[in-house]
């Protein structure tokens, strides 16, 4: 066999190489790529159950503010409760936002979609730190739901003793409130029960979905 046959041979077997390293990328590409999609549009649609809740509640509590606005202890309580409802509804619009973007955006290059995703998963951390920070106020939280569920005054008709065990306990909480605030708060979470703290949250399926993509991008590198 002649070196000239040898070089076609050579580079015919080069280009079939190279034609099914392609095939597998594509096919790589697609099927994780359709994994992370599927993982975002379950958190999607639960997010979006999640928004139209929050806003039910935040509708609820403006009527409720206007009609015992001279009652401070029922009105400054719904003022609260509206208030964290509306930076979870805030936050989850922000979320479905860039899922949304996700959806319609995977035939992107696999880093933005990474970055996308790590900036979901930082949006879904602050959601989880909002509803953190509002459990010091449950004494609050039980002026007003005994108000809405029973509509009985327990500020008014509480002993003294019994507010101020209530006071000690939120008191109390608020160190571990804001430890576990400070382990949400760094830059990369590694510590295995904060991951399962965050997992209810949509942490899960982000990180899933970002796996996805991950994978994609290593065997892209190493080839």
């Amino acid at each position: 066999m002649e070196l000239d046959e040898l070089k076609d041979m050579w580079s015919d077997y080069d280009k079939k190489l190279d034609k099914s390293l392609k095939l597998n990328i594509q096919l790589l590409r697609k099927i994780n790529l359709d994994k992370a999609k599927n993982k975002l549009r379950k958190l999607m649609i639960f997010k979006l159950m999640e928004m139209f809740i929050l806003a039910g509640i935040i509708i609820f509590l403006v009527s409720f503010i206007a009609d015992n606005i001279t009652s401070p202890q029922f009105s400054i309580s719904a003022g609260i409760f509206a208030f964290f409802a509306l930076m979870g509804f805030i936050s989850n619009v922000k979320q479905v936002a860039i899922m949304m973007q996700l959806q319609g955006g995977y035939t992107e290059a696999v880093a933005p979609l990474q970055r996308k995703i790590e900036l979901l998963k930082l949006l879904i951390v602050k959601y989880v730190k909002y509803a953190l920070l509002s459990i010091p106020f449950f004494p609050i939280w039980m002026i007003l739901i005994t108000k809405i569920l029973f509509n009985y005054d327990i500020y008014s008709n509480s002993m003294r003793n019994w507010w101020l065990a209530n006071i000690c306990v939120s008191i109390a909480l608020i160190p571990l409130v804001w430890w576990v605030f400070k382990q949400l708060s760094k830059n990369e979470i590694s510590r295995f029960w904060v991951k399962n703290f965050l997992e209810g949250s949509g942490w899960k399926q982000a990180e899933a979905a970002r796996a996805f993509l991950t994978e994609i991008d290593d065997f892209e590198r190493d080839i």
